[in-house]
């Protein structure tokens, strides 16, 4: 199973959780359609790297479990309790794991 299948996976159960449609998770996320859902779910499409914290944040998910099923690697994604963080460091950790996001993209796409 490729990365994008096994990420489409994750997304789906996530979906599934919440008792979501694909059409109400489109419509959730940005307007897309049943059919762009579908192809996500599938690995057919990829999800940009900058709308994976959002996507997880909107399932309710921590981020890592979108990444991975790998403990050790969910490990680099650990999201302890961001409450308790100042909203500066919120801001830091969001976009340490936009970066580190974009790149296991880019280290896919240059495979």
């Amino acid at each position: 199973m490729g990365d994008m299948e096994a990420l489409g996976r994750r997304i789906r159960r996530a979906r599934e959780d919440k008792k979501w449609s694909q059409s109400e998770l489109g419509r959730r996320w940005g307007s897309r359609s049943h059919a762009a859902i579908s192809d996500i779910e599938r690995g057919k499409t990829k999800v940009p790297a900058d709308e994976l914290l959002p996507l997880a944040e909107l399932l309710g998910v921590p981020l890592r479990k979108l990444l991975t099923d790998d403990p050790a690697k969910a490990q680099f994604f650990r999201q302890d309790s961001e409450e308790s963080l100042p909203a500066s460091d919120v801001k830091k950790v969001r976009e340490a794991f936009e970066t580190h996001a974009r790149q296991l993209w880019a280290e896919k796409e240059s495979q």
